[in-house]
């Protein structure tokens, strides 16, 4: 609950949160549910990699379509040398 309202008390919740969580939680368990079905032509640890690989990618586009890009700056990579 403290994603989708860190101020319960205020009795305010926002729905458009709400429903990614709910579409969220359902494409997981099926994804879960189809994962554990299908035969899969790689090993276990590739297909785990390719997973980690589309979500950081699908992440990323998101990123991009939010202008979260704007705030990122080199220097706040670098280490004081």
């Amino acid at each position: 609950m403290l994603l989708i309202g860190p101020s319960l008390g205020a009795g305010t919740l926002n729905p458009i949160v709400v429903i990614a969580l709910i579409i969220s939680s359902i494409t997981w368990a099926l994804g879960s549910l189809y994962s554990s079905k299908i035969q899969l032509p790689v090993s276990i640890f590739a297909s785990s990699g390719m997973i980690m690989l589309s979500g950081g990618l699908m992440l990323l586009i998101v990123s991009i379509m939010l202008g979260e890009y704007r705030n990122l700056g080199c220097c706040k990579f670098l280490v004081n040398l």
